[in-house]
């Protein structure tokens, strides 16, 4: 007997160190590219991510100057379409690295973004052992998602970060013998900083928790264990959550609203073979990658393998966690708007029901088809490294395949700085205010929000006329004018060019009204023309800017706005 447990532990451990070495390259692979990102393009002009960062900026200047009503303002309801949970951790970052807050924000996404791969591991381990942790682990550091994901500091980190939590402490809960009170009072803030992430985190980690609960209500008959373990995460949920959602309800409802009517609803348009080929292909190369998919397909074959070996409470995690994990795969089906992105979720919930069916056969099943299952994953997932790697140093690749890879390595931005601006805003203006009137993916108004906060300055931007108008309102496009400092126009429009990066058929209405503008603003005697100013090496940074002349002060607003005395300013100053 001896000998047959020795001979299946050298049977199984090729593939076993293979799932090690392409998680450790994995990790390896996540932190290089983005290293390279950032060394390659140390600024960006992506908008979504450049807003993240001027969020926690914004955030830190007010702590710095010790601004606390406007800090507590600025989490509540300055984006109040938006949960804070990713401005509760860029805070402390961009406070504690303020010289060079952009580059730490950057660098702590990449640490955000690899965090749950431990923690999906030590969740995994006493029940899938080591191979079984390593290949749920390895399941969601795969998807191409997480090559961008790396580099980018977006509101998905913090979300897989408490999704990877949730899980390991519902996991745990679900296989405890009775309910574990530190371990749900654990639970209750990390659902609360999952809530605060994004909007897509109960709807599904929510499943999880109350399906355990309810699991364990139906097998142990325990009403008390079941109020518990809904009753103190709630507590902690609450005590987190509660203030945002609290003043926040009604506009997420009238989001929901406006989104079950068709808002940010972008439909697939295929049908049949072509919707197969679409939704495979996404799955295969955006979503899961190559050893993602081997993995997944490893898994399911390991379920045939071992169904009865599992016990029922683990069986009826992974059910569980495949119901979870239902929802954003759902949306994707069924809508285009960066569906993919927002599938990553899903991919932390099924690491653990992956980890547990591989494991168990690896540990259990130990003939060749295990071993198979195992090496085929490992295998796959060394080649898509390679490939990622190949592709970032070598250039970009015209392939499906290598689509998302060549997007983390090759995507466009542009290097520009548009310090420039902040010696145009006139003397006194403590928060001056910027007006963007046309944008392009260079010329946007994170971007030059960015470059006034970096000087510690607390500026306000806007698009004068958005960029999804269809029509021009023009009293209203010149009221939003006298409100601003400054005018900024992509030069490539001051003279009726029109964007290069984008086809003739996208041009929007404010890039085709420049010139009516113009002659508005001569007519108003509005502006100033400062000229053409160049803010980078590519001529696509360069701007147009406009100084708005103040408006005149009617004599009897004299009096009202003469400079306070230096004591009063003194008081305002600490307020």
């Amino acid at each position: 007997m001896p000998a047959i447990t020795t001979q299946t532990a050298g049977q199984t451990a090729w593939p076993r160190w293979l799932l090690h070495l392409a998680l450790l390259a994995t990790v390896v692979t996540l932190a290089g590219l983005a290293m390279l990102w950032l060394q390659r393009n140390p600024l960006l002009t992506s908008w979504d991510e450049v807003m993240h960062q001027n969020n926690s900026m914004s955030d830190a200047l007010l702590l710095r100057h010790g601004n606390l009503p406007a800090l507590r303002d600025a989490f509540f309801l300055q984006n109040r379409w938006l949960p804070p949970g990713l401005r509760l951790i860029g805070l402390p970052i961009a406070a504690t690295f303020w010289d060079q807050a952009p580059i730490a924000l950057r660098i702590a996404a990449a640490v955000l973004t690899l965090l749950p791969l431990p923690i999906i591991w030590f969740g995994l381990r006493p029940v899938a052992g080591a191979a079984g942790a390593t290949a749920g682990a390895l399941l969601f550091a795969l998807t191409p998602q997480n090559l961008v994901g790396a580099q980018s500091f977006m509101t998905e980190t913090v979300l897989h970060l408490a999704a990877a939590l949730a899980m390991t402490l519902l996991l745990r809960e679900a296989l405890a013998p009775r309910p574990g009170a530190l371990r749900l009072a654990l639970l209750g803030p990390v659902l609360g900083l999952g809530a605060l992430s994004k909007l897509t985190f109960l709807p599904t980690i929510g499943i999880v928790w109350v399906g355990v609960a309810a699991w364990r209500l139906w097998r142990d008959r325990d009403a008390a264990g079941f109020a518990l373990r809904l009753a103190l995460p709630s507590i902690g949920l609450a005590l987190v959550a509660w203030p945002h959602y609290l003043l926040n309800i009604p506009r997420y409802l009238a989001y929901a609203k406006a989104t079950a009517g068709g808002y940010a609803y972008n439909p697939v348009e295929a049908t049949g073979l072509d919707f197969a080929r679409y939704a495979v292909g996404d799955l295969v190369w955006e979503v899961f990658g190559l050893g993602g998919t081997a993995l997944l397909l490893a898994a399911l074959v390991a379920g045939f393998l071992v169904w009865r070996r599992l016990a029922t409470t683990e069986w009826a995690f992974v059910l569980l966690a495949a119901l979870a994990a239902a929802p954003p795969f759902l949306a994707f089906l069924l809508s285009r708007n960066q569906t993919e992105r927002y599938m990553a979720i899903s991919l932390v919930i099924l690491a653990f029901p992956a980890g547990i069916l591989l494991g168990t056969a690896l540990r259990q099943a130990s003939g060749l088809a295990a071993r198979t299952l195992a090496g085929t994953a490992g295998g796959a997932a060394l080649a898509q490294l390679g490939m990622a790697w190949w592709v970032a140093l070598a250039g970009p690749v015209e392939a499906r395949p290598l689509r998302p890879m060549v997007e983390a390595a090759w995507r466009p931005n542009f290097a520009c700085d548009f310090h420039a601006l902040t010696a145009l805003v006139p003397p006194g203006h403590a928060a001056p205010r910027i007006g963007l009137f046309g944008l392009t993916l260079a010329v946007n108004p994170p971007n030059l929000q960015q470059a006034f906060l970096r000087r510690g300055t607390l500026a306000k931007t806007i698009e004068i006329l958005n960029d999804s108008a269809t029509e021009v309102d023009w009293d209203q496009v010149l009221r939003e004018t006298r409100k601003v400092d400054l005018v900024v126009v992509p030069e490539v429009f001051w003279h009726g060019g029109r964007d290069p990066l984008k086809p003739a058929s996208m041009r929007n209405v404010g890039d085709r009204s420049l010139g009516d503008y113009r002659a508005r603003l001569a007519a108003e005697h509005l502006v100033e023309d400062r000229g053409a100013i160049a803010t980078g090496p590519d001529d696509y940074c360069t701007v147009h800017v406009l100084a708005v002349h103040p408006p005149p002060i009617a004599p009897e607003d004299a009096e009202r706005l003469r400079p306070l005395r230096p004591e009063v300013h003194a008081v305002a100053g600490g307020t």
